[in-house]
């Protein structure tokens, strides 16, 4: 399991790096992979530092730690 997870976050780190900022829902639709198996892949690369998560109204944003966050929306950009 830890291999398809790592396999996963290896995935998720390119499609951040090459599209910016994602909702969970639309980076699930990227990478064609489950909800979860997204979520325990996102929690590793933040745990390491390599991403960072953010509650927006009805998802969660993935970023990268060196983008910016909007003061009035707390969206990255």
């Amino acid at each position: 399991m830890n291999d398809l997870i790592d396999l996963t976050a290896s995935r998720i780190d390119t499609v951040i790096r090459e599209h910016g900022s994602m909702t969970l829902t639309r980076l699930e639709y990227a990478i064609d992979a489950s909800y979860n198996l997204i979520f325990l892949a996102v929690e590793r690369l933040v745990a390491k530092g390599k991403l960072r998560i953010e509650k927006s109204e009805r998802d969660y944003i993935v970023y990268l730690p060196s983008m910016e966050v909007d003061e009035r929306s707390g969206i990255p950009v």
